[in-house]
């Protein structure tokens, strides 16, 4: 069995921000089982705290990333995975630092195929980078944007 890897310098900002908040919520007598562990051994809040504490940091804007093929056309882009992934980078780049959360739609990146999968993935890595907390809206039968891309 190989020993396991040190941790990345987000996951030491996270776990230092992760005891930070958990001190100030046992001084305020919320009891530490309130965290939740997820992979890594690493306790992580309650996502709706850690929405508070990003939502009074930044902002509690929550920006949805819907690359439609209208949307990609008006910022002048291919409707391709290329366009796609030039749409999502620029959104994460420029929105996940000042706002608590983004919401990637899915259907949007499965219309796509494999490639649109990977820029999904690529999308969330960078808003995480960026500390924002990501929702994925995954809901088929939607309104009519999302539904046709379903």
């Amino acid at each position: 069995m190989s020993p396991p890897l040190a941790p990345t310098w987000h996951q030491k900002k996270a776990i230092s921000k992760t005891l930070e908040l958990l001190n100030r919520d046992v001084r305020l007598g919320i009891p530490r089982c309130r965290a939740v562990c997820y992979r890594d051994g690493i306790m992580t809040l309650p996502f709706q705290q850690r929405f508070l504490a990003l939502a009074k940091e930044r902002s509690p804007l929550c920006v949805g990333i819907d690359p439609s093929a209208e949307a990609l056309n008006g910022w002048g882009l291919p409707d391709d995975a290329a366009g796609l992934r030039s749409f999502c980078e620029r959104l994460a780049e420029t929105c996940a630092p000042l706002v608590a959360s983004v919401k990637p739609q899915v259907a949007f990146f499965e219309r796509h195929g494999p490639a649109g999968m990977e820029v999904l993935r690529r999308t969330v890595e960078a808003a995480k980078n960026h500390g924002a907390l990501v929702i994925i809206d995954a809901k088929s039968g939607d309104i009519g944007s999302t539904a046709t891309a379903y």
